[in-house]
């Protein structure tokens, strides 16, 4: 299971909001304990490397950026990723959900290389 996912390719489509590409990370971080058990660092360094490649986009906004960010909304005091899925912007439901799979994923970086996790990052 472990080489069919690392073989697959994309584990995300182009353009998935905060639902599906929370997915792909969660799936990811579940993967990257089994490589691990197994010893098979190749999936392992697969994993961690789409992993760390989805957050840091994620997490990096440039000027003009509209897609794959989190916004501040200060009326309701919340993080909003765009692209939205499933009313997470509109009727901001699910963020514990959609982004605990980031959170999921941020610490299953960290633990297998904490310099990605460092406060001057």
């Amino acid at each position: 299971l472990v080489d069919a996912v690392q073989n697959e390719g994309a584990h995300v489509a182009p353009g998935a909001g905060t639902y599906w590409t929370g997915k792909a990370l969660g799936r990811a971080a579940a993967l990257v304990r089994i490589a691990d058990q197994l010893g098979d660092t190749s999936a392992l360094d697969a994993f961690l490397g789409f992993m760390k490649t989805t957050m840091q986009d994620w997490f990096t906004a440039t000027p003009g950026k509209t897609q794959h960010v989190f916004y501040y909304n200060p009326t309701w005091g919340t993080l909003i990723g765009y692209p939205a899925e499933y009313g997470s912007d509109t009727e901001l439901n699910d963020h514990h959900f959609h982004y605990g799979y980031f959170v999921m994923a941020a610490a299953t970086i960290a633990q297998y290389g904490a310099d990605w996790a460092s406060p001057t990052r």
